[in-house]
């Protein structure tokens, strides 16, 4: 699993030319910023569905960049398909949320895409 977030890590940086962060940000983490987690795992065979979530941040209150990187990544994630002598994955897009901040000065974009993982080890 490691190897996994470390390439969706350099997939999400390589897309956004931004900072990303697995689960949480850094509290000197510069806008816009992203951050990616995994969430709600089923076992299918021996492959693993995971939802992946994607949390664009920023803090400007025209939300034109927000949106840009937001659908850059959404049209560069969908359908991407991995694989290397480890691992191979697939990536959905499922679900786009528009989601701000109880802090009114951040914004939020969250995507929702459906990995389906399979060790080749």
């Amino acid at each position: 699993m490691n190897k996994l977030r470390e390439v969706l890590g350099d997939m999400l940086e390589e897309i956004s030319g931004h900072g990303v962060s697995y689960q949480d940000a850094d509290d000197k983490a510069v806008y816009p910023y992203i951050v990616y987690k995994f969430t709600d795992m089923i076992k299918q065979g021996h492959v693993q569905v995971f939802n992946l979530d994607v949390d664009i941040w920023d803090n400007k209150q025209i939300t034109t960049e927000l949106e840009s990187l937001t659908m850059k990544i959404w049209k560069a994630l969908d359908e991407t398909n991995y694989i290397d002598e480890d691992m191979s994955f697939s990536l959905y897009a499922s679900n786009w949320l528009n989601d701000n901040d109880e802090d009114t000065r951040l914004k939020r974009r969250k995507l929702i895409f459906e990995l389906r993982y399979v060790s080749r080890k």
